[in-house]
């Protein structure tokens, strides 16, 4: 094995992207008599407390949370979201605070579905998200995959519209990454959004909308990093009819960090009103009003959306590292999304993606390559791991008859390019194609 492991499989930030410094300053800043906050002298910590932190940060916060922190939100949206600009008072409204996207998702399937309902999800998807559905009782079942070259998406909408329409399925719920999509990066169209949207309304389930990377859409999509940061970022709530239909969870994991354990919630506010009457909150209280208070700071000094720039940046330049180093060393070919899930590839392939963590790599079909097998070998043989398909095959597919895992699953592996440093990505590419290497030639001498 080599002396440096590199993983591609780790969805997590690079430490370097991290900004403590910046972090530390915007509240060290706050106290000071010249600071003004963005959102008006009342939010000012010169105007109401000489302290580092308001004394709510430290107390048992507002049930929806902090009112600061969720106005404060609102001044990070608005100039991503046109849709919420002249809206903040009832966009606050619309706002739970939480400790991360993964438990705003716990609270939605605890609160708004019962055991035995269920739970629609895209193939492939999220895994996690798995352990949270069953937790709570629900079924899994996965929308027809996308085979054709029409749409955005992994979703067959059409099939999945024919299925809700003869009633073969009656989901409470409907799980989606639409935006920078984890695993596959790729982002659902305007079009697809909103015929979700719309099956939702005509047949009666809500959405949850994870949408951790919209804020990390890259500034240009042609391979190139353009220095115009005025680019708009997607949001599934922004459709027409959204508000009454879906939920947008939410997190500070992929645009500050994953300690900070902050996130939120969207929706209207009965569905709002539901959710504050779990247990833990009215046990608790508000969610994490310290770590609420910090961002709050972090966000009126105006130091976080010049971090999220920084980002989208940044990540665009190590996505073309990492796709430049696929097309190198695999001969790799960027194709649809419907293409990667088809019944086979004629040329190792990726898709595209425009924003977020990761890029969905499919094997050549000629190959033989069982991604799973591979992925056991590369760390030990070569330094190098990725996450095979497998891993976000979730739920149960509608034809019973489809029980065998997909060959679009089987050959196919999720890579993070956020994780690595830059001349590490090119490298664990290079270690991929040659543990790809071995791996056949090791089949090859078995079947010998």
């Amino acid at each position: 094995m080599t002396s440096n492991f590199l993983s591609l499989g780790k969805g997590h930030p690079n430490t370097s992207d991290l900004p403590y410094s910046a972090l530390i300053d915007a509240v060290n800043q706050s106290h000071q008599p010249s600071t003004q906050s963005p959102l008006g002298e009342e939010h000012s910590f010169a105007n109401s407390s000489p302290h580092l932190f308001h004394d709510e940060a430290l107390q048992y916060g507002d049930d929806a949370g902090s009112l600061r922190f969720r106005k404060a939100l609102f001044l990070l949206l608005e100039k991503q979201r046109p849709a919420l600009r002249g809206y903040r008072e009832s966009f606050v409204q619309r706002i739970l605070q939480t400790n991360g996207a993964s438990q705003g998702i716990d609270m939605i399937c605890g609160t708004l579905a019962s055991p035995g309902d269920v739970i629609l999800v895209e193939t492939p998807t999220y895994f996690y998200a798995k352990d949270i559905f069953e937790q709570r009782g629900l079924l899994p079942m996965q929308i027809p995959t996308n085979h054709d070259k029409g749409g955005s998406s992994s979703m067959d909408l059409h099939a999945l519209e024919k299925r809700l329409e003869n009633k073969e399925i009656q989901p409470r719920l409907l799980y989606t990454v639409p935006v920078c999509n984890n695993p596959m990066g790729f982002t659902l169209s305007k079009s697809d959004s909103g015929h979700l949207v719309l099956l939702a309304r005509k047949y009666g389930f809500h959405i949850v909308a994870d949408e951790v990377y919209f804020l990390l859409q890259f500034i240009n999509n042609n391979n190139g990093v353009q220095e115009d940061e005025s680019t708009e970022s997607a949001s599934l709530m922004d459709v027409e009819g959204a508000l009454d239909v879906v939920i947008s969870v939410n997190s500070f994991s992929k645009i500050l960090g994953p300690g900070i354990r902050l996130g939120w919630i969207e929706a209207k506010p009965s569905i709002i009103d539901s959710l504050l009457q779990t247990s833990v909150i009215q046990s608790g209280g508000g969610l994490n009003p310290f770590s609420a208070s910090i961002v709050s700071t972090f966000i009126e000094s105006g130091k976080q959306a010049a971090h999220i720039q920084h980002l989208r940046r940044e990540y665009q330049q190590r996505y073309n590292i990492l796709t430049q180093a696929l097309k190198t060393h695999l001969d790799a070919i960027p194709v649809h999304v419907s293409v990667a899930l088809g019944e086979s590839c004629s040329r190792t392939c990726f898709v595209p993606a425009n924003g977020g963590y990761f890029v969905w790599l499919r094997f050549a079909s000629t190959l033989k390559i069982n991604a799973e097998e591979l992925m056991e070998m590369a760390p030990s043989s070569h330094g190098v791991s990725a996450l095979p398909g497998k891993r976000f095959l979730v739920g149960h597919a509608m034809d019973k008859s489809s029980a065998a895992i997909p060959s679009f699953i089987q050959e196919s592996v999720r890579l993070c390019f956020a994780f690595l440093d830059e001349p590490d990505l090119e490298t664990a590419v290079q270690r991929l194609a040659l543990s790809l290497d071995s791996f056949r030639q090791r089949k090859n001498e078995t079947r010998q």
